[in-house]
């Protein structure tokens, strides 16, 4: 299904059909594929996806070094400022890309999407197994909404073309996810305060109920900070995430600014993206992320997939 309801001229090409399913031969991915982009395979749902594109295309995985704002690609180290090149090297063309987004990390995403722009690829595939349980932290009731899912934090800090100084943002928006303490950190630690703050929660959830636990993970700092700017939006939907972005960023008077913190669902991180690298050149978006290492096996099995179809 094709929409262009984005009203705002950097979206004037845009599109994006959203299949989904309950495997990846449900959701038609494209037989012009010849190119996969993975991430590091640290559950099942990546090795899931792995072995179905593995069996397709050729795969090349990509990281991003945050202490040393360098990528690696196949374990070959390259500046951010290389990759457009890699990309013409290497053959990528509108139609034969797949990312999965269920591995490659935020940061990575955003910096893929940007050197496509650059590179005039315009059309594009993104894959995005779910989750059918996390694991949680530990075996008594009061440890069921909290999982096992970072190790640590790197720290909120800069992503090359993508980062302003956080004190010059007007409005700041959050996609909440399960990690509360991300957000948390953010606002006691960084010069940002709490005014004109917005939080997204993934509603439609994955499944029916999973909504409340990100709910109960925040509540108890939603209200002691009196955070009440709360929008919904679909889970696994780009679009809805972008739609409300949209809006934020059309009440933002001539002189102010806005940072974004993917902090919530990877399709949701993936609206975050698409944003920042159709809006880049308003100078007024920016990134802000705390780079987490994921915990290993931090999810068991594979539930719904879904597959993007994107035209910048």
């Amino acid at each position: 299904m094709e929409m262009k309801i984005l009203e705002n001229e950097a979206f004037s090409t845009f599109d994006i059909e959203m299949l989904h399913g309950d495997n990846i031969s449900k959701v038609d991915v494209s037989a012009s594929l010849k190119f996969s982009i993975v991430g590091p395979t640290i559950d099942e749902r990546c090795s899931y996806c792995l072995d179905y594109l593995g069996g397709m295309t050729k795969v090349y995985c990509v990281e991003y070094d945050s202490t040393n704002f360098v990528l690696r690609i196949n374990n070959t180290q390259i500046q951010i400022s290389e990759l457009p090149k890699i990309i013409k090297d290497e053959g990528w063309t509108n139609d034969t890309i797949i990312i999965d987004a269920t591995s490659v990390n935020v940061v990575e995403l955003l910096l893929l999407i940007d050197a496509f722009e650059k590179t005039d690829i315009h059309r594009f595939e993104v894959l995005y197994a779910e989750p059918k349980n996390y694991v949680p932290q530990g075996t008594r009731p009061r440890n069921r909404r909290d999982f096992k899912l970072s190790e640590k934090y790197d720290g909120y800090k800069g992503v090359p073309m993508f980062s302003k100084m956080t004190r010059e943002a007007d409005a700041k928006v959050f996609c909440c996810g399960y990690e509360a303490a991300r957000i948390q950190n953010a606002i006691e630690t960084l010069p940002i305060g709490t005014s004109d703050t917005y939080l997204l929660f993934g509603m439609p959830p994955f499944y029916v109920g999973w909504d409340m636990n990100a709910y109960y993970n925040h509540i108890n700092f939603l209200v002691n900070e009196n955070l009440h700017n709360i929008s919904y939006c679909g889970a696994t939907n780009p679009l809805s995430v972008m739609m409300r972005l949209l809006e934020i960023y059309k009440s933002l008077q001539t002189d102010q600014n806005m940072f974004i913190a993917p902090v919530g669902t990877k399709p949701m991180s993936l609206a975050v993206c698409l944003f920042l690298v159709k809006m880049a050149s308003s100078n007024k978006c920016a990134l802000l992320f705390d780079h987490p290492q994921k915990s290993a096996a931090r999810s068991k099995e594979v539930g719904e997939v879904n597959l993007y179809r994107i035209q910048l």
